[in-house]
Parts: structure tokens; C-alpha cells; sequence
């Protein structure tokens, strides 16, 4: 599928994963925000809905910093476009999809920085984890496949790449 087919299926994820993202931060704040202890307990002793205000970042790291963060957002949300961009080329899906799942998640929290002042989180898991949101876990599992594209298949994406350079001439 040729790039100018392949960017519509791109920004209907990265939109799919925004909307996804408002959408649980919504009701995180219209039922969450309002039930007893801000907590709804979903698999006991493991999963539970929790509704939090965030004003840093992971872990509550530079707390208080909401611009810092918000552009720190917005830029890291512009190098991953460009990323893609740049390697629109590359036959393989891993890369579009882990960049995808990024920016999703960068423009998701970008949002909430913006329009909030601080990220809503919802989900906790009962083993002492932090308290996240849709956005981080987007963010996470495209830096863990982009990991993996780099690692394992960005020289098979690039060799396809010249291959296909080569048989065109």
C-alpha cells in the first residue's frame, strides 16, 4: 500500500487513539471523581479505576511544571510526525504503528496540559504502580514496538528499502 493510502490509516489511529483517550478522561471525571475514595475497584486486589490530577509526568516527576511538560508534548509530538514522515517509505507497519501509537498518546496529554493545566489519570494496578491514563499506555507500548523496530528490523526496512530502489532501475 503506497503512502498516500497508508496516511489515512496512520491519522485514523493516531485520531482513534485521542478520542479513545478523552473519551475514558471523561468519565474519569463525570463518575470516577465522584464515587467513594475516587476509586472503583474493577478485578479485586489487582485492577482498579482511580481518578487522579496529574500536574507532571510519570510517577508525578516535575510536578507543578504543567507548561514545561505541555511543550515538551507538543515538541515530542512534531519529531514523531516528522519521524514518520521521513520513513514513510519503509515497508514495514511496525515503525507506523509504534510512531502512531506516540503521537496518539502525545497529543492526548497535550490536550489535557493545555485545556486542564494537568493530566487526568484513571488506571492503577494494586502492586504500588503509579496511577496512568490511555495516553501514557499508548506512549509506553509504541516506545516498547519502536524498541523492538529498531532493534530487531530497521536494517530488514531499510534493505527492502534499497532492494526496492534497485529493482526500479
Amino acid at each position: 500500500m503506497e503512502w498516500k493510502k497508508q496516511k489515512w490509516v496512520v491519522i485514523a489511529i493516531i485520531v482513534g487513539i485521542v478520542i479513545f483517550d478523552q473519551v475514558a478522561k471523561y468519565f474519569a471525571q463525570t463518575v470516577l471523581q465522584y464515587l467513594p475514595g475516587q476509586t472503583y475497584e474493577f478485578i479485586p486486589g489487582f485492577f482498579n479505576f482511580t481518578y487522579a490530577e496529574n500536574t507532571g509526568m510519570a510517577f508525578s516527576m516535575l510536578s507543578n511544571m504543567t507548561w514545561l511538560l505541555a511543550l515538551l508534548s507538543g515538541v515530542l509530538a512534531i519529531i514523531m510526525i516528522w519521524l514518520l514522515y521521513k520513513c514513510r517509505d519503509m515497508k514495514t507497519w511496525l515503525l507506523k504503528l509504534s510512531l502512531s501509537f506516540i503521537i496518539g498518546g502525545a497529543i492526548g496529554n497535550l490536550i489535557d496540559r493545555v485545556f486542564r493545566g494537568y493530566v487526568v489519570d484513571m488506571l492503577e494496578f494494586d502492586f504500588n504502580f503509579a496511577v496512568f491514563n490511555v495516553a501514557d499506555s499508548f506512549v509506553c507500548i509504541g516506545a516498547v514496538l519502536l524498541g523492538i523496530f529498531v532493534i530487531w528490523f530497521w536494517d530488514k526496512g531499510k534493505k527492502k528499502e534499497v532492494g526496492d530502489e534497485q529493482q526500479a532501475d
